[in-house]
């Protein structure tokens, strides 16, 4: 993702980026087009768009990104140079 950043940050190139992870593509792109089933559902700045989604597919997106919080329980480790 960096590399992709960095080809496009000096604003001599564009990127198109399809992906269904709306954090990825708010990270790398300016303008961020949200479609469903070859329709646009909305479009905007990256900076406006994901705070202040109208469409409810674009909702979904984003509530669909992993939350920040660690998990409620450990998950187990199966490594037995790891384990106790």
């Amino acid at each position: 993702m960096k590399t992709l950043g960095r080809l496009v940050g000096d604003g001599a190139r564009s990127l198109i980026f399809i992906s269904h992870s709306i954090g990825v593509v708010a990270a790398l792109c300016d303008t961020v087009l949200v479609m469903r089933q070859g329709q646009m559902m909305e479009h905007g700045p990256a900076g406006d768009l994901i705070p202040g989604s109208t469409h409810p597919y674009t909702r979904q997106l984003i509530a669909a990104l992993p939350s920040s919080s660690p998990p409620r329980t450990p998950l187990p480790v199966n490594d037995p140079e790891v384990s106790p």
